[in-house]
C-alpha cells in the first residue's frame, strides 16, 4: 500500500502502514496503555461519590483515566467517549434510578456504546436508587447485549455506604 484515500479525513503518502496498524489494533480492541474510561451521570451526588472511589482506585493502579460527566452542570462529548472506549481496558458506567428506569442521558450512551463499541471490554456499573434499583440491571443488560464483559453491578440505596465503597474497590482490585 502506497496511499491511503479515505472519502473524508486525511490522506496517508507516509508510511501509510502505520495507520493500517492502527486501525487493525482498534478492530482487534487492542490497548497500549492501562487506560479506563469512566461515564457517568450523577442528579445528587450520589453516583459520583461512589465514581470517585473508581477514579482513585484505578489513579493508584495507574490506568490513565478518562470521566465524563452528565450532570446539570456538564455534558460530555460523545465523540470523545466513543474514541476513549474503543481502546480502553475498562468501562465505568455510572447511572442513578431515574423513574422507574435509567437516568436518560446515561441510557442514550449505553445505547450508543452497544452498537458502535460492540466488543468484549470489561465494564463496572454503579448505580444508586430511591425506591429500588433498576438501573443496573437495565444497564447491565443493554451492554451485554453488545458483547461487553459486565465485571460487576454494584446499586446502593442513596449515598453509598462504607460497605459500597469496598466493595468497588475489591472489584477493581
Amino acid at each position: 500500500i502506497k496511499l491511503i484515500a479515505p472519502s473524508h479525513g486525511l490522506i496517508w503518502s507516509k508510511e501509510p502502514g502505520k495507520i493500517v496498524e492502527y486501525y487493525l489494533d482498534l478492530a482487534k480492541g487492542a490497548f497500549k496503555e492501562h487506560k479506563a474510561t469512566i461515564i457517568y451521570g450523577s442528579m445528587y451526588g450520589n453516583v459520583e461519590e461512589a465514581v470517585n472511589r473508581v477514579i482513585e482506585v484505578l489513579r493508584t493502579k495507574k490506568f490513565n483515566v478518562k470521566v465524563y460527566r452528565f450532570t446539570d452542570k456538564e455534558e460530555a462529548s460523545l465523540s470523545e467517549i466513543l474514541s476513549d472506549t474503543i481502546d480502553s481496558e475498562i468501562i465505568v458506567i455510572g447511572g442513578a434510578t431515574y423513574e422507574v428506569g435509567v437516568f436518560p442521558k446515561i441510557q442514550y450512551i449505553a445505547e450508543i456504546l452497544k452498537h458502535k463499541i460492540s466488543m468484549e471490554k470489561k465494564v463496572l456499573i454503579v448505580s444508586s436508587y430511591g425506591w429500588g434499583g433498576i438501573a443496573g440491571r437495565r444497564l447491565s443488560k443493554i451492554l451485554a447485549e453488545g458483547g461487553f464483559k459486565i465485571v460487576e453491578v454494584i446499586e446502593f440505596k442513596g449515598k453509598p455506604k462504607s460497605q459500597d465503597l469496598e466493595r468497588i474497590e475489591n472489584t477493581l482490585n
